[in-house]
């Protein structure tokens, strides 16, 4: 699976929705997001996309499309990088919820829910209304995990999962 396929048509997706009528913001020029988070964590995102209540962005470093909620975040930094040509910042008017009920299923993710900082890994199988359903393997029952639990969640491709963090 091509993860610069489905994130080309999520943008597009997403570019339709903005507002052509926005006006000009200082934040214009960004093209990368410093995440830091409320557990001292801290995440540098490209191809930043900036929603209502989450950020989004591919990580530097890593093979990996993270999304985190701005709950989690205790500041956000917006960066330009002159010396690379890399998409500015998208501004989008949907929640996070909207954003991952546009995700195919099929797709390999993994995840922390509130009140967990550690990291799932499994098969986003379906999305049934505000549920989402993994697949975890060595588990033999489907997981449902609300959507509004979701604190961050990262897209990445499959030779990521035989690699440890």
């Amino acid at each position: 699976m091509q993860l610069d396929h489905i994130f080309e048509d999520l943008e597009a997706q997403f570019d339709a929705e903005l507002s052509a009528s926005q006006p000009n913001s200082i934040l214009d020029a960004c093209n990368l997001i410093r995440v830091r988070r409320a557990d001292g964590q801290m995440s540098e995102l490209i191809l930043p996309l900036l929603g209502v209540d989450f950020v989004a962005g591919m990580r530097i470093g890593f093979n990996d499309f993270q999304l985190l909620r701005l709950a989690s975040a205790s500041t956000l930094e917006f960066h330009r990088l002159k010396q690379l040509d890399l998409p500015t910042l998208k501004l989008t008017g949907i929640n996070a919820g909207k954003f991952i009920r546009r995700l195919p299923v099929d797709l390999q993710v993994r995840w922390n829910s509130s009140g967990s900082s550690t990291l799932k890994r499994g098969t986003l199988v379906e999305v049934i209304g505000e549920l989402l359903i993994f697949e975890v393997l060595g588990l033999e029952h489907p997981q449902g995990v609300p959507i509004s639990a979701i604190e961050e969640l990262l897209v990445g491709s499959v030779d990521n999962f035989s690699e440890t963090d």
